[in-house]
């Protein structure tokens, strides 16, 4: 059944730990088997390397920069809004108007 707290927890387990994971062993593989780029017999340059380094990981270096840029530009700190988001993810009918404003 696809809305069973089985499914739930297992998906929680698969996108907490094991796609980082997964993520994390293929960027030390990438950063370890590094070879310098060629064509041919022709090897090109360490800065146009870079570049085309540079140029391909701008895309999935948005993600972390914007969460570093929330991080450091809100009044809250790291521990307030990581409450603050459990707080939201509970049902909120289950408690009072007044108890749910002090956990805030």
């Amino acid at each position: 059944m696809v809305g069973s707290s089985r499914v739930r927890q297992l998906m929680v387990l698969i996108w907490k730990y094991f796609g980082p994971m997964i993520c994390l062993a293929i960027f030390i593989y990438y950063v370890t088997a590094h070879s310098p780029l060629s064509y041919g017999s022709y090897v090109y340059p360490p800065w146009a390397q870079a570049i085309c380094h540079v140029v391909a990981s701008s895309s999935a270096a948005c993600i972390p920069l914007y969460a570093v840029y929330i991080i450091f530009t809100k009044k809250t700190s790291w521990p307030q809004m990581r409450r603050r988001e459990e707080i939201e993810r509970t049902d909120k009918d289950t408690i009072n108007e007044e108890e749910y404003v002090e956990m805030l």
